[in-house]
């Protein structure tokens, strides 16, 4: 006899890694205690539409009243369509009600759910890796002393942020490794399909270089200028803190950005037209 509680339901949906052009997400499901097992059907991710052909969710320990938690991480390239089907031990199948749920992967690596506002509040949704706005500049320093790559770049953003803020009178410290953070920055905005991204992180390397031009070139004039004093006539310090401030309003690097007017597609599209003017 099958259970009276015959269909699975989402309840999660978090972004759990960005590697390169992938974003790892780890999907959550409730199923009946007496299903044995629960198959999400899809496309993208290496899901397949036809039962029993597509993905197992793995069961956990974890429950409530009579339902049991499943979860699976899948990579998203470009976009994931999934639903859930959950069957029994006499092989009745009990498909989630509705339409597929469709997630959308943005630039930046975080995930967009196509569904209501409500749906989404319904839910355990978490469309990006949590940002760090203040993090700690120890912590911070030692990255950017080691760092050959960027895995989350929207953190790099504020990371990179903080540590010239941070450090622009200690121009001994900038100097060991500004060079290689300015070129990794460049490198990472070129991939960037983002107009609004390349107006507020591309001052940024642009202040960076005159930082180290800068320190570089300096030579203690007679009047007794220090460097110091010459950087702080160039008000970096409250250029970066604004620079910050865009980045936290930015959709596309803070998912969390409340911004209704934002468009995603016609920032694309500007993007598109600034880089078309180098031809």
């Amino acid at each position: 006899m099958s259970c009276t509680v015959t269909v699975p339901f989402l309840v999660g949906l978090k972004v759990k890694e960005v590697k390169g052009t992938q974003t790892i997400v780890e999907i959550e499901y409730l199923a009946h205690k007496d299903h044995v097992g629960l198959e999400l059907l899809g496309t993208g991710g290496g899901l397949s539409t036809t039962p029993e052909s597509s993905l197992l969710m793995e069961p956990t320990s974890e429950t409530i009243q009579e339902m049991v938690f499943y979860r699976i991480q899948i990579p998203i390239e470009d976009e994931l369509t999934f639903l859930g089907r959950s069957f029994d031990a006499v092989g009745e199948s009990f498909y989630e009600p509705g339409e597929y749920h469709v997630v959308k992967r943005r630039p930046n690596g975080s995930i967009q759910l196509i569904a209501k506002k409500e749906y989404i509040n319904s839910i355990d949704y978490q469309p990006s890796i949590p940002l760090n706005w203040k993090p700690n500049i120890d912590e911070v320093s030692k990255k950017m002393l080691k760092i050959r790559k960027v895995d989350n770049f929207p953190q790099f953003c504020i990371d990179v942020i903080t540590y010239l803020h941070h450090w622009i009178y200690h121009p001994e410290v900038l100097k060991l490794r500004l060079d290689q953070i300015i070129k990794l920055l460049i490198s990472e905005l070129r991939k960037v399909d983002s107009h609004s991204v390349d107006q507020i992180m591309r001052p940024v390397a642009i202040m960076a270089y005159k930082i180290l031009e800068e320190i570089r070139t300096f030579e203690q004039q007679e009047e007794g200028e220090t460097l110091t004093s010459r950087l702080e006539k160039g008000n970096f310090r409250a250029e970066l803190k604004q620079k910050l401030k865009e980045l936290k309003e930015n959709p596309i690097i803070n998912p969390m950005a409340d911004n209704p007017n934002f468009s995603y597609e016609l920032d694309s599209v500007e993007r598109l037209k600034a880089l078309l003017q180098y031809l």
